[in-house]
């Protein structure tokens, strides 16, 4: 008997978001075993320096996250309320991407082209303001285009958000999602904040 999604039990079956996850995980395994070496620092300092985005955080901070946001994304800002305990400790570079709507292209190049990104971006996130449409010159056009390719970039690539990239014990992580706090404590070894 040949077996296809329909012949086979519904519980036999992996959910797609399962099986490209395990795909990754295995593409990276198959690196180290054959020799490659895993995602790692090179990999996220190369990563770091070719995204354009609003830097928060500690500038002298030893850890470094990347996070990849739409405007228009909800768990986009409940991430930034589950970042806030640790904002002090670490330096996020919040990446924006256009993938959700047309109007977050718009935004996104609006949120670039600001005078005070970082202002900017912190009450849109507590949902104080809206970001105004812009056009933006073809720099910030490109760069925003260079933010969705390095996103597609990463391991195990999916075109979603938020997307958290960052360091833990030299190796390349990512965290696709907004987990929680504790989540990305355990995943980029932050520390706990203080209280």
């Amino acid at each position: 008997m040949r077996y296809s999604p329909r012949t086979m039990p519904a519980a036999s079956l992996l959910r797609r978001r399962d099986f490209h996850r395990t795909l990754g995980s295995a593409a990276l395994a198959g690196l180290a075993m054959a020799g490659c070496s895993a995602p790692g620092a090179q990999d996220f300092e190369q990563l770091w320096t070719r995204l354009r985005g609003i830097a928060v955080g500690r500038a002298s901070a030893d850890q470094r996250l990347a996070v990849f946001f739409d405007t228009r994304c909800g768990y986009c800002r409940q991430l930034w309320q589950e970042l806030a305990p640790v904002q002090d400790q670490l330096l996020v570079l919040w990446t924006p991407v256009a993938i959700l709507a047309p109007a977050s292209r718009n935004q996104a190049l609006g949120l670039l082209a600001s005078a005070n990104p970082a202002q900017a971006l912190s009450a849109h996130m507590r949902g104080r303001a809206r970001l105004p449409d812009a056009e933006g010159a073809p720099s910030l056009e490109a760069a925003l285009d260079g933010n969705l390719a390095a996103l597609e970039s990463l391991p195990g690539a999916s075109r979603s958000v938020p997307q958290i990239a960052g360091l833990r014990h030299q190796a390349l992580q990512v965290v696709r999602g907004a987990a929680p706090l504790a989540h990305l404590q355990q995943q980029f070894a932050l520390s706990t904040p203080a209280r």
